[in-house]
């Protein structure tokens, strides 16, 4: 029950890393498509596209620490659980040994 609810959990890591990665692609090539197309001279045309890609970057870096946090958590919440487990594996595997390879 414990490693399915790990799995579970990985999962949901998974697709939310997956559809913020999409989301972000998405964003960024709207908005280079859009400064492309957009008529304003050069040197303005260069002051957004830093613009937007400072704001681009900024995002970013709020993902990954987004990311990283609910991987820690996971990787807790995994530690705490087989640490848990592990005491009573011996005994589970019909032996109170601890040696397990013979």
């Amino acid at each position: 029950m414990v490693f399915f609810t790990w799995i579970v959990r990985y999962n949901s890591f998974f697709k939310t890393f997956v559809m913020a990665s999409r989301l972000l692609t998405g964003f960024a090539l709207g908005m280079v498509a859009g400064i492309l197309l957009a008529p304003d001279r050069g040197e303005e045309t260069r002051k957004k596209i830093a613009r937007k890609g400072k704001e681009l970057k900024n995002k970013f870096n709020d993902l990954v620490d987004s990311l990283h946090d609910k991987y820690e958590d996971i990787r807790e919440d995994v530690e705490e659980q087989s640490a848990a487990i592990l005491p009573g594996a011996p005994e589970y595997a019909g032996t109170n040994s601890t040696n397990w390879a013979g």
